[in-house]
């Protein structure tokens, strides 16, 4: 089977694409907190899935250059090599549990229609796509105790599980990625599902038509983000899957997977600054005392805002008063 490593079109293909997506989720963050409106619940799920993707984007920029004077029976030599396998792997769970985050959200959102303080669920994804994170890398520090040496090494497009150990990039990684990807199929199918058997999202707000239209707009944004997720992955989770099989993988393969694996920063980012750059201008309406209030900023609401209508909407329970009580 031929060796494809320090293949100059794969590593240049890694570098060009590595390099763009830095510059795109550099652009993420600077847009992000210099607008305080965009700093939405889903907003802030995919700026941390592009943190992560910004270190991998990092770490695939080097491609298989911490291969260079790699051996074995030197330890300081493999201390590149082992830094860009371990980060690698811990981003690539925790990016993938972000981005199963994304629909979980949604869902959450739509079945408490938009009535629940956004912030009560954060720190629980945090504590889920970091823990993921955390847990894979743990059960790869195992994997390596028990098999008595390194397993971090030639991976072909960079430094990670080496290939004569490929399985368990499986087991490690592509069996939690596979099944990530069903539970978001799933968790769309019942957040459509919601839409289309609800005939008003968001029922205890001021204005549930501008609601809607942001709530839209935030589906298709959330979509395409997992779209876009799914393609970068696709040759990738093929090549794994002819591995498996005892099938070599072919040239082209790798060239995609080269082109793909590092774009999934590039997308994330590029998808987040289209809707960023293209929301609707706040809406207004004439309160009861003649009052202008606003509505929602481009159909979506910030993190102070959601909180302080949750509030609101609570405080109205509590009092039993208030259009904004219990249906």
């Amino acid at each position: 089977m031929p060796d494809f490593t320090h293949d100059s079109t794969l590593q240049a293909c890694m570098h060009i694409i590595s390099s763009l997506s830095i510059v795109a989720c550099l652009a993420v963050f600077v847009t992000l907190f210099r607008d305080i409106k965009l700093q939405t619940t889903v907003n802030l799920i995919i700026c941390m899935s592009v943190f992560c993707d910004l270190f991998l984007s990092v770490a695939f920029a080097f491609g298989t250059t911490p291969l260079t004077g790699y051996d074995i029976n030197v330890p300081e030599s493999i201390i590149p090599c082992y830094v860009q396998g371990v980060t690698i792997h811990f981003m690539f769970m925790a990016s993938t549990a972000w981005n199963a985050l994304i629909p979980l959200h949604c869902f959450l959102l739509l079945r408490n229609d938009g009535t629940v303080d956004p912030n009560k669920n954060l720190a629980y994804y945090h504590i889920y796509a970091w823990g993921m994170g955390t847990l894979c890398t743990v059960m790869l520090f195992i994997v390596q105790k028990a098999k008595g040496g390194y397993i971090i090494g030639n991976a072909v497009l960079e430094c990670w599980i080496a290939s004569e150990f490929a399985e368990y990039r499986i087991y490690l990684f592509y069996m939690f990625l596979w099944v990530q990807l069903v539970a978001m199929i799933v968790l769309y199918g019942l957040v459509f599902y919601t839409v289309k058997s609800t005939s008003e999202v968001s029922a205890n707000l001021a204005n549930s038509d501008a609601i809607s239209r942001g709530m839209k707009r935030m589906l298709y944004k959330a979509v395409m983000i997992t779209i876009g997720f799914a393609v970068t992955w696709a040759p990738a989770s093929v090549c794994r899957i002819l591995g498996a099989l005892g099938r070599p993988v072919p040239y082209w393969l790798y060239l995609l997977q080269a082109l793909t694996m590092p774009a999934h920063g590039l997308v994330d980012s590029l998808i987040f600054l289209v809707f960023a750059h293209t929301r609707q201008k706040p809406t207004y309406k004439q309160t009861s005392s003649g009052n202008s209030e606003r509505e929602a900023y481009g159909g979506q609401l910030s993190l102070s805002e959601q909180s302080k209508m949750a509030q609101q909407i609570e405080m109205n329970r509590l009092s039993g008063g208030g259009n904004g009580g219990c249906n």
